[in-house]
């Protein structure tokens, strides 16, 4: 009569306890690592959204400063504009008020020019030493005046165009010319975490105005992106990198 070899079956159940436990360990780490994992993609889309928030409210506020600070330098002097080349004070009180507004604005403003009818014009740009320049001269080509406000965009750079009045008649003009490709570029480039995300803006238009990715994007849904952001709602995009 064969005696069951208890030995060989206590080994085997040994084993068995073995892969068990390792097997869980296996799984306990696992999960471990999903939640682990999960944790980091919250904690990176949380970091990314703040990032956001801080950019998009420092961009708008220089933006409403720009405008609030253009609009009071116009109101103050849109009387005295018509003198400007004829009266010296005149001259030196709209520059002097221009001069101020372009400082405070320099990380967005790049030129900032006074022209009229009889084809004067003022010039007011800081040099790469950080030195004021103040150009006026008469041009020989014939001043091309707005006959309303408005914004010209070109290049990257955006034209506003401010009018001004002599006897009630259409007299000059004033430009202000920003470089928002080179603004948003610096700003954001300070709110940028490399590696871990890639930052675009849209116009009204909802065209894409400024992308730091090289290649050329194509995104689904703009319009509802639009519309989110309008209605302060989150949500998820799927963008396509590469030649398009």
């Amino acid at each position: 009569i064969a005696r069951p070899n208890f030995e060989s079956l206590n080994m085997k159940k040994i084993y068995l306890f073995v892969a068990i436990i390792i097997l869980t360990v296996i799984g306990i780490n696992y999960l471990f690592f999903l939640k682990f994992k999960k944790d980091q993609i919250d904690i990176q889309k949380n970091l990314i959204l703040q990032q956001t928030i801080l950019a998009g409210t420092h961009i708008e506020r220089t933006i409403s400063e720009y405008q609030n600070d253009l609009t009071n330098i116009l109101f103050k002097n849109t009387q005295y504009l018509s003198e400007i080349f004829t009266d010296e004070k005149t001259l030196d009180r709209v520059s002097n008020n221009l001069k101020s507004f372009y400082s405070r604005n320099r990380e967005l403003i790049s030129k900032i020019a006074v022209y009229d009818k009889e084809n004067r014009y003022l010039g007011i740009y800081i040099k790469d030493n950080d030195e004021f320049v103040l150009d006026t001269f008469p041009r020989q080509n014939i001043n091309k005046l707005q006959n309303k406000d408005t914004v010209i965009k070109r290049k990257g750079y955006y034209r506003s165009f401010f009018t001004f009045f002599k006897n009630n008649q259409l007299y000059g003009n004033i430009e202000v010319e920003i470089n928002l490709n080179k603004y948003l570029q610096n700003t954001l480039s300070l709110f940028r975490i490399n590696r871990l995300e890639w930052q675009w803006v849209i116009d009204e238009n909802n065209q894409v105005i400024y992308s730091n990715q090289n290649d050329s994007i194509s995104i689904d849904g703009i319009k509802e992106i639009s519309d989110a952001i309008l209605n302060e709602k989150e949500m998820q995009i799927s963008p396509v990198i590469g030649n398009i």
